[in-house]
């Protein structure tokens, strides 16, 4: 008609040409928002919060039946159950798992982790790190006495717990000595804190290829690395900020924790889980009974099919690695038990005197040092027991 040849007219555009003519989609954009600013405050809140007490607000009618009254109280109609779905989804699976768990979390389970560890075979390598653990103990007479600490090591090939030290004591050279000890050899005649103990169906050991840490004081020192390489294994440290690539211990820490959770006197992981729950009041586990209790979750842990298994369980895939390696094969052990653990411990310099070698305010004795007066040598010691101290002489 003469009308619509006059509109296209009037749209035409000669520096588009024929496309300035194509017909504009009506009604309302896509995404187009109808409420009011204070609508949408209210609802991007209570999403908020929805998603981040999930105690709290637990269901999609809970989170509705809040906005609707925080609305009501604000003079505002509620919007419609659809328009709470859309503003819901619109936050999107990342953001969603962000607010509810937390954003490292979030980056660890969404983001791509460049430069990830590719082991040959069991041995290849080992990941180790600290945790508090989310239970506090009693003493013999049943009161509260504290939180402890677990050192772990875990094989990356199989995802076998090697090793792991339950400590009194806050990490230190000691506890990656003991947590080492523990994964080097077999458990035992190791004390029931490091897997060991009679009965103990903790059967992997075997000296890593490699160990990967972070980068606390106690794995960033030199003595550390250097006593690595006397024993010919390599350290690898975890670049700054990466937290992906100690992903496998972390998660095996996060699961143990897990099932720590469920014990009397646990602290759980946050305030908002632990809400009115007191710790303090409910433990019930001495030292010893959690040493026992951690060591049957061990033994169930290696049991259980694992999705980064190809839903194989750690005791399979060691056993398969195993046989892979020869009807003979034996785990290697880096010698003497008692050497490999004083040369991880902590150690100081000093100059033999005529009265003994001072530390920390006494002198120290005996008849071989007697014969090496004037000499400045290197001493290793027990930081929880300094009742000796030790010198390697012909490399012994």
């Amino acid at each position: 008609s003469e009308a619509t040849l006059t509109r296209l007219l009037r749209r035409y555009d000669p520096e588009l040409g024929a496309v300035s003519l194509m017909r504009s989609v009506r009604g309302r954009k896509a995404a187009t928002r109808m409420l009011s600013d204070l609508h949408e405050q209210i609802i991007d809140d209570g999403i908020a919060r929805y998603l981040k007490q999930t105690k709290k607000l637990s269901t999609f009618s809970e989170l509705y039946e809040y906005i609707e009254s925080k609305c009501e109280v604000s003079g505002l109609k509620p919007p419609s159950a659809n328009t709470l779905k859309k503003r819901l989804d619109a936050f999107g699976e990342r953001a969603a798992y962000s607010l509810r768990h937390g954003r490292e979390q979030m980056l660890q389970k969404f983001v791509m982790k460049p430069g990830s560890v590719d082991v040959e075979t069991i041995l290849s390598m080992v990941q180790i790190d600290h945790t508090r653990v989310d239970v506090i103990i009693t003493d013999a007479k049943g009161l509260p006495l504290m939180r402890p600490w677990l050192t772990v090591v875990i094989d990356l090939k199989s995802r076998i717990v090697l090793g792991y030290y339950l400590a009194l004591h806050a990490p230190s050279a000691v506890s990656v000595a003991m947590a080492l000890l523990s994964a080097c050899y077999p458990k035992t005649e190791q004390p029931l804190m490091m897997g060991g103990g009679q009965g103990t169906m903790h059967r992997y050991w075997g000296t890593p290829a490699a160990v990967g840490a972070d980068n606390a004081a106690e794995f960033t020192s030199d003595a550390f690395e250097a006593t690595l390489n006397y024993y010919r294994i390599d350290l690898l440290l975890r670049p700054i900020g990466k937290k992906h690539y100690g992903g496998h211990v972390e998660r095996l820490i996060g699961t143990l924790m897990g099932k720590a959770h469920m014990l009397p006197g646990t602290t759980y992981s946050n305030v908002l889980t632990k809400a009115e729950y007191d710790s303090a009041k409910e433990s019930a586990l001495t030292y010893k009974q959690l040493c026992r209790w951690f060591a049957d979750q061990v033994a169930i842990y290696h049991g259980r099919a694992h999705e980064g298994l190809r839903r194989k369980t750690p005791s399979e895939v060691w056993d398969e690695e195993m046989a892979k390696l020869g009807q003979n094969y034996v785990p290697p052990v880096p010698g003497d038990f008692r050497t490999f653990l004083l040369d991880f411990f902590p150690s100081i310099s000093r100059t033999v005197q005529t009265k003994g070698v001072e530390f920390n305010g006494e002198f120290y004795v005996s008849l071989v040092v007697r014969k090496l007066v004037g000499q400045r040598l290197v001493f290793k010691y027990n930081p929880l027991n300094l009742g000796k101290i030790r010198l390697r002489l012909d490399g012994k």
